[in-house]
């Protein structure tokens, strides 16, 4: 999907990105560790598979440092 036709679904301000930063704590020290594009989209062939649904959150470049991911 181009970018252009991405932000074309997406419904007007409901798009963000996300970034996660570790606790002061954790000596963090505003390092972004983590990162994720989210955004309420409204695409008509999707929305057939949800009868009843006006719209869908849609999850894009999510990223995480290896250091802070949870392997289970």
């Amino acid at each position: 999907m181009q970018v252009c036709q991405y932000l074309s679904l997406s419904l007007f301000n409901r798009f963000a990105c996300l970034a996660a930063v570790p606790d002061s704590a954790e000596g963090g020290g505003g390092k972004i560790v983590g990162a994720v594009d989210a955004a309420a989209m409204a695409d008509a062939n999707v929305l057939r598979c949800f009868p009843g649904t006006s719209e869908y959150l849609y999850i894009s470049g999510m990223a995480v440092d290896n250091a802070y991911r949870c392997f289970i």
